[in-house]
């Protein structure tokens, strides 16, 4: 005999709810429980803190020129600052920064050794860059994010980040500069050269000198640029 279908929807309800009786507890166990367990490992883990800082990046109009060139680190291409902050020679020299920092030593290890496992494993966590660069203008915003156990361990290792950052660009204008000086440099010791071998009170003696006065002048103001 067949039974209705609404007959046969109680039998099968009947039976849901039969099973869910059977297997409530030790559901809610199994909830509690891992309730308990995930609140257990979050309040046993240190506190987590961040800092921030902005960088702004902005083509100058004004400044010295050499040659009639403007003394400027080249624009960066998208991306470039996150690299650079993250490389060797960066994370190297915020360490270096932290180590005299005053913070405690124990913070300091911590950090840096999450640093260097960072460099090891191309990773990020400790210190993050978010950009925002106009291309068309040569402007843009780097923001600078660090974590550390404590707000001030967090704010000196973001100070430490831009600090290196900073340098590292003024290290690429200065290369220009650098070099402009080596290239003076060695016009000037040619043209020493050839003043020593040239004829006293001779025309050639005098456009000679006369360049010497230039290349000095120029000269002079590379060095007092690369300052």
């Amino acid at each position: 005999m067949t039974l209705p279908n609404d007959t046969s929807d109680e039998i099968d309800l009947r039976r849901l709810w039969n099973s869910l009786r059977k297997y409530a507890w030790p559901i809610l166990g199994v909830t509690a429980l891992s309730g308990i367990g995930s609140y257990l490992l979050f309040r046993n883990q240190p506190p987590t803190y961040e800092a921030s800082s902005t960088v702004l990046a902005a083509r100058s109009e004004t400044g010295s020129t050499v040659n009639n060139s403007l003394v400027t680190a080249p624009p960066l291409p998208s991306g470039a600052v996150e690299e650079a902050i993250h490389g060797t020679i960066l994370v190297e020299d915020i360490i270096t920064r932290l180590k005299v920092s005053g913070l405690p030593a124990e913070q300091v290890g911590k950090i840096v050794q999450d640093l260097r496992r960072e460099l090891a494993n191309d990773s990020s966590s400790r210190v993050k860059v978010s950009s925002k660069l106009d291309s068309y203008y040569q402007t843009g915003i780097h923001t600078l994010r660090a974590t550390a156990g404590t707000p001030e361990a967090a704010q000196i290792l973001t100070n430490a980040a831009v600090d290196s950052l900073l340098a590292w660009d003024v290290g690429r204008a200065r290369a220009g500069v650098r070099q402009a000086r080596q290239t003076y440099e060695k016009q000037l010791a040619a043209l020493n050269n050839r003043i020593r071998v040239t004829a006293q009170n001779s025309l050639d003696r005098e456009t000679l000198l006369s360049g010497r006065a230039r290349i000095i002048e120029q000269l002079s103001t590379v060095v007092v640029l690369e300052q």
